[in-house]
């Protein structure tokens, strides 16, 4: 069996053998010393594909990087550990994300060596494996987190450092958070993190709100302030949207008028997240992630027809920003159609719901076909004028005015009784 199993750890080496991988994985922690052996292959370090500063994830190493993560195995700290100098950058950020969802003792070294890597492009991935060591990361299992209590001790202050410099994720203050919070907060608090010039404002702000901390007042009205004085430049309408629901968080007598006087205000952002935090007022955050909880544990049924408008609305809104109408029409089914339109309507966004009726004419004077292969078939054979129509609809979509975001969060806090926690909880228990 071992030399069989070596021969198949060799085969990782060929790009275009992928079933290699799924026989690795089916033999489980056995590959582990075959794998670590693997590392040390000439070929493995020379033989990559690269666009940009990313790897392509058919690189021998990037194949093994894959199965270690699977593993977890703290052997493997010392050969990744020799790719943190590859003249890549592609090769060193993908041993420092598997270094850091390792998260073993034998990794601290290594892990700090990552963090403290010139390119910043590194440290990100450093960090985004130890969210996946954490289970912090999206996609992750519900499993509990594998990453060792000294390892994560050790590597806290190697992430505190991070806590301003710009990054797109937002990961340090989750960490920290996640390591110890008693620990985070003050680190997250201090002047120099808590202040506007900081590059990572609206991460720490948006860990602080996702942790149920409550930012003293001391500290958040000054911050209010000043993000008000400067709203109107975007690169402060995020950290301040954020620092909004902070303030719901920890309310006082002038907070609703204030929030209320911003629905009206002309960056979207920032008037989506003031109806956001009047929610949070009355108790509602995460508003769609809980209705999906109900839909996941006890079936679209369950829901109240306030939710099932909000659920839908929301998806159509994500789902044609994300890839437009033709996606959105080949993803979800009439139900979901009527729905959307129903909701807008309700939400005051008639003018959007009258773009997706446009746009469910491409199915001609009937109803959208039941059946998705059905819906599929007639969304292939679109004429090019058929399809025009639904681009031009795009670009009227994205050129509207009416707030989806904002308009959703007022929905909810005009039928609290149907978006409150305790109604989530009685419907899902």
């Amino acid at each position: 069996m071992g030399k069989s199993l070596n021969e198949t750890c060799r085969l990782i080496l060929d790009f275009h053998d992928n079933q290699a991988v799924t026989q690795l994985k089916a033999i489980g922690r056995p590959v582990v010393p075959f794998l670590i052996n693997a590392l040390a292959y000439p070929r493995t370090r020379t033989h990559y594909r690269k666009t940009g500063a990313v790897l392509d994830p058919q690189s021998p190493f990037a194949r093994i990087c894959d199965l270690l993560e699977e593993f977890h195995p703290p052997a493997a700290a010392a050969s990744l550990a020799a790719y943190l100098d590859h003249p890549v950058r592609g090769m060193r950020k993908r041993a420092a994300l598997c270094l850091g969802s390792i998260a073993a003792p034998d990794c601290i070294e290594p892990v700090k060596r990552a963090l403290a890597d010139p390119d910043k492009e590194v440290h990100f991935d450093t960090m985004m494996g130890i969210e996946r060591a954490l289970k912090l990361s999206p996609g992750s299992d519900r499993s509990p987190s594998h990453a060792d209590r000294a390892f994560l001790n050790d590597v806290f202050p190697a992430i505190a450092r991070l806590l301003n410099e710009r990054d797109w994720a937002g990961h340090a203050p989750r960490i920290l958070l996640r390591i110890d919070r008693e620990r985070a907060i003050p680190l997250l608090l201090a002047a120099k993190c808590l202040s506007p010039a900081n590059p990572n404002l609206e991460h720490i702000l948006r860990a602080l709100n996702d942790a149920h901390y409550q930012i003293p007042h001391r500290l958040l009205l000054p911050l209010l302030t000043k993000l008000d004085s400067r709203s109107g430049m975007p690169a402060v309408a995020r950290p301040f949207a954020q620092a909004l629901i902070a303030y719901a968080n920890n309310p006082e007598a002038a907070t609703e008028a204030k929030l209320r006087s911003l629905l009206a205000s002309p960056d979207e952002t920032i008037a989506a997240k003031a109806a956001e935090a009047l929610a949070v007022m009355r108790g509602m955050d995460k508003i769609f992630h809980r209705i999906l909880q109900i839909e996941k544990r006890d079936g679209f049924d369950a829901l109240s027809e306030p939710q099932k408008r909000y659920y839908a609305v929301f998806l159509y809104d994500a789902d044609v920003r994300n890839g437009g109408h033709l996606q959105y029409l080949g993803n979800f089914a009439p139900r979901d159609f009527h729905l959307a339109v129903d909701g807008l309507r309700a939400v005051q966004a008639p003018k959007r719901a009258a773009i997706l009726e446009e746009g469910l004419q491409v199915f001609g004077r009937s109803a959208p076909p039941k059946s998705r292969r059905r819906r599929h078939q007639i969304l292939n054979g679109l004429t090019k004028r058929q399809r025009k129509v639904l681009s031009d609809l795009d670009q009227r979509y994205y050129e509207g005015r009416e707030n989806v975001n904002k308009l959703l969060a007022l929905y909810a806090v005009n039928h609290k009784k149907e978006f409150a926690p305790e109604r989530v909880r009685r419907r899902s228990s």
